[in-house]
Parts: C-alpha cells; structure tokens; sequence
C-alpha cells in the first residue's frame, strides 16, 4: 500500500521474502510521486527505498529517478551529481543507461554542451545497441542540441 506523508518506509531484510515486493511498492510510491510532479517528496521517498532496501533491483531506478526529480525541480547540479553517482556506483544497474543520459540532459542545462556530449559519447560507448529505446529514440536529438560531432 502506498505510504503516506508521514509513514516511514521499513527496511526488510534481503533474504525476507517480502524484500523484493516491499522494495518494488516503495519504488513505485516513489514513481508515482515523482508522475505527479511531487519532486520533493518523491526524492525522500526514493532515497528512503535506496536506504532501506540495498541490493534490491529497482535502486538503480531509485537513484535514477532521484536525478531525474532534481532535475525537473531546476536543480541541474544536484540532478549531475546524483547522476553521475548512479552510473558509477552501478555501471550494471538498470537504469545506468539512463542516468548517463540525463547526465546529459542536466549539463546542458548547466550550460556544460561539451560534458552533456562526453556523457552522450560513454552512454553509446558502454552500452551501444543494449540502450534501450526510450533513449535510443531521444539521443539523436539530445546530441544535435549540444552540437555533438
């Protein structure tokens, strides 16, 4: 069930068998906070899901989001950062393809074209024709926008 305001998320333990359900519900939450344009307490709420359930499959998708909220809250630097921490704390993770991307996406909005295309460049390099469509579809574009060779 969702968690409201002020209901905290429990840690389970990754070897109860209610890890992977509860750590995909507090994920979700999450998400649906985030679609609802509610950045900041999506952003608590997935922090809390990365905290209390490691290891779990959906924290690549956790951290990734966390980016992504900063980001459209018009918090570039702090979307970069939690970015960029995503992708190298977890190049294998779900959604480390996608973290490079809104990397990306958070440096040209820091005015940073050249590094918006290092990170466009590493997403094509590392993961090549594995990036998943969403992506594929959008990066010829984010690539003309920063002017990328």
């Amino acid at each position: 069930t969702p968690a409201n305001d002020d209901e905290p998320i429990e840690a389970v333990a990754s070897n109860d068998p209610n890890f992977e359900l509860a750590g995909e519900e507090a994920y979700i939450e999450g998400y649906r906070l985030w679609n609802d344009g509610n950045n900041e307490r999506a952003i608590m709420v997935l922090r809390a899901m990365e905290t209390s359930f490691p290891g779990h499959r959906r924290v690549s998708w956790a951290r990734n989001l966390i980016g992504r909220a900063l980001l459209d809250s018009g918090q570039p630097r702090a979307a970069a950062e939690a970015l960029l921490a995503n992708y190298r704390d977890d190049p294998d993770g779900e959604r480390a393809a996608d973290s490079l991307f809104f990397l990306g996406q958070a440096l040209m909005e820091l005015n940073q074209p050249g590094q918006a295309c290092r990170a466009y460049d590493e997403l094509e390099e590392v993961y090549g024709s594995g990036v998943r469509d969403y992506l594929r579809e959008r990066l010829p574009n984010a690539r003309a926008r920063a002017n990328c060779s």
